[in-house]
């Protein structure tokens, strides 16, 4: 049985964006106790954040018929996405 999870992402990117201040200033405490921990993912949580946002806001404005285009097209090239 597969689990389902559900993300309000208005609330996400909203406490993502409310915490950055924290999150950032907890980095060397990162680094110092977990070495294999890539920090570029915390250095970049503020452009993912902003990015999931964005995607929200553009999937939310476009009309339905215009979303299986976007997904092709955002499929097709892969070097616009942001690396995780």
């Amino acid at each position: 049985m597969s689990s389902v999870c559900i993300l309000d992402i208005p609330t996400a990117v909203t406490k993502a964006l409310g915490a950055l201040t924290e999150i950032r200033a907890l980095r060397s405490c990162v680094v110092a106790e977990m070495p294999k921990f890539d920090v570029a993912r915390v250095d970049k949580l503020e452009a993912y954040t902003l990015a999931v946002g964005h995607a929200l806001y553009m999937a939310a404005s476009a009309p339905a018929e215009s979303l299986d285009q976007i997904a092709e097209t955002w499929s097709k090239r892969p070097s616009d996405r942001l690396s995780l």
